[in-house]
């Protein structure tokens, strides 16, 4: 078999990579040099070995008849017996290119793409993985709109694949995909839970946040404040990077706002109160020019009303100013503490 420059490279690579060369050594030689020292090497083998060598070269023919499966199947068995580095090289450049032709139209084919997770992180990153789990999605979520099968393709690879750090990286995808794919077809509710789960696994991720923000937000449109509160808190908590997010301050905002307008208009001020407190603690979380001042406006003239008309002048203009000291030239804010003069 002769070798072109790119296999002879990729070979030394592979070596160098793995440490089974040292850096003196790749630098001193050429590559053809350092293939024919390595490649061919010089050395004595087993009755064993040389079923393994039978196996391989076997699969030397078969790629030249262009059968990359078959081939890839008989340096399977030629590693179970010349368990050595030109072997290993071998399978994993067959799995390389066998991948690149696959769509993994039949659950079955993603065999290949979950042996080629067990080579390991020195020779397959979590790079290489989330490039080809993401032409995967292109495939058969976006293009092909196949959600059902994609859903399955996912729980094969996650149930075949130990390594941690690649199930990160496509779990990631997955869920982040399928909540814009969700999005994309206004099912909103649906793919809130795909963007937090995609949030929760990585929360560095901006675009994963202003989704996951930006969704929560339009699944609470059909909430009333007091069910929506709910569900906000909880995230507060479980999410502590949300607290510097100014999409999630805003949304916590509107909601502290209107429900202690609500609690003012019904004249349960202790809640009331105790919303308010809640607004002006997260206040300072957004630029005071981008604070919803019709909502301060409410919140507190409710609160003022509910004292003026118990005939509370003092504490009734007390509300007022406090909401003042917050919007500045507020036109509601300024008529209510006139019309208490």
């Amino acid at each position: 078999m002769a070798f072109d420059q790119r296999t002879k490279r990729q070979y030394i690579e592979y070596l160098r990579s793995n440490k089974l060369i040292s850096e003196n050594d790749y630098l001193a030689a050429t590559t053809d040099e350092l293939f024919n020292k390595y490649y061919f090497t010089d050395q004595k083998i087993s009755l064993k070995e040389l079923i393994g060598i039978q196996y391989l070269n076997n699969a030397i023919y078969l790629f030249n008849d262009h059968k990359l499966k078959e081939g890839y199947n008989e340096l399977e068995k030629a590693y179970i017996f010349y368990p050595c580095e030109k072997t290993k090289f071998l399978l994993l450049s067959a799995l390389t290119e066998i991948i690149g032709k696959e769509n993994f139209e039949e659950l079955p084919s993603l065999d290949y793409f979950v042996k080629l997770t067990r080579f390991g992180q020195e020779n397959i990153t979590t790079e290489n993985v989330r490039s080809q789990f993401a032409l995967i999605t292109n495939f058969h979520l976006i293009n092909r709109g196949n959600k059902e099968y994609y859903d399955k393709i996912y729980q094969y690879l996650t149930d075949s694949i130990k390594n941690e750090d690649y199930l990160k990286e496509i779990s990631f995808l997955y869920n982040y995909e399928s909540g814009r794919y969700l999005l994309n077809r206004l099912k909103v509710k649906e793919a809130l839970p795909y963007f937090e789960k995609a949030y929760s696994i990585n929360p560095d991720n901006t675009d994963a946040q202003m989704a996951f923000v930006r969704t929560l937000a339009s699944s609470l449109q059909v909430m009333n404040a007091k069910d929506a509160l709910p569900f906000v808190e909880n995230y507060m908590q479980q999410y502590e990077k949300l607290k510097d997010n100014y999409a999630f301050n805003t949304l916590v905002i509107l909601l502290y706002l209107g429900i202690a307008t609500d609690h003012f208009n019904n004249g349960n001020i202790a809640t009331g109160d105790e919303y308010l407190l809640k607004f002006e603690q997260i206040k300072e979380t957004i630029p005071a020019g981008d604070l919803p001042i019709d909502l301060v406006a409410d919140a507190y003239s409710s609160a003022g009303m509910h004292y003026f008309r118990r005939g509370n002048y003092k504490k009734a203009k007390e509300y007022i100013k406090r909401g003042l000291v917050i919007s500045p030239n507020n036109p509601k804010l300024i008529y209510c503490l006139s019309s208490f003069e």
